[in-house]
């Protein structure tokens, strides 16, 4: 009898520098890691700096990785949005731009893990939160992580679902994450089995 593998997607959202802080780039690398080893699937905005951290931990351990590319083929992606040429990488060729790009990839997620961040992981956070997901901050990683906490303080909206895990360790904050996501999937089933 074949067995159903119902994998988490667990997407992961920072500043795609290249210039990355050595211990949070460690940090980041193991999320990689520890989605990969769960038998999880990885997912990105198929970018560089920390995501593309991410994907080298997920790498290591062989695990299954998923990008949004808001190119239409793998020359637009190098050459006009300059992104990385990801290895091992299933992308999905958008042809959109990166705000569509956005909201595509955390539609697809489960849970989003915030780290770093400029601009553009601000975007994600808010489809995050508008989109009722599970959000997982790498606490003190800086930049849009380190202000997740006093944008739900003055901005909360309970009624839209979401959680926010918090934690510095990065292997606890992977395994909350798909403790809260095997929560919610018990109570979804338990609402269609009613």
């Amino acid at each position: 009898m074949n067995k159903v593998v119902d994998k988490m997607l667990i997407g992961v959202f920072g500043a795609a520098d290249t210039q990355l802080k050595k211990n949070i780039a460690r940090k980041v690398r193991i999320i990689g890691e520890e989605i990969a080893k769960s038998g999880n699937i990885l997912v990105t905005g198929s970018c560089g700096g920390y995501p593309g951290e991410a994907v080298e931990g997920a790498n290591k351990f062989r695990g299954e990785i998923i990008g949004f590319s808001p190119a239409k083929n793998l020359y637009e992606h190098i050459n006009k949005y300059k992104l990385p040429d990801n290895k091992n990488v299933t992308v999905i060729y958008t042809n959109t731009n990166f705000v569509m790009r956005d909201f595509l990839n955390v539609s697809s997620i489960e849970a989003g893990i915030i780290v770093n961040g400029k601009i553009g992981t601000l975007h994600e956070l808010c489809i995050l939160l508008e989109s009722g997901k599970i959000i997982g901050v790498l606490e003190k990683s800086e930049g849009v992580a380190d202000l997740v906490k006093l944008i739900n303080l003055k901005l909360e909206k309970k009624e839209l679902g979401y959680k926010i895990i918090y934690d510095e360790n990065p292997r606890e904050l992977v395994k909350k994450i798909e403790d809260l996501i095997k929560k919610k999937r018990k109570k979804q089933d338990e609402k269609i089995n009613r």
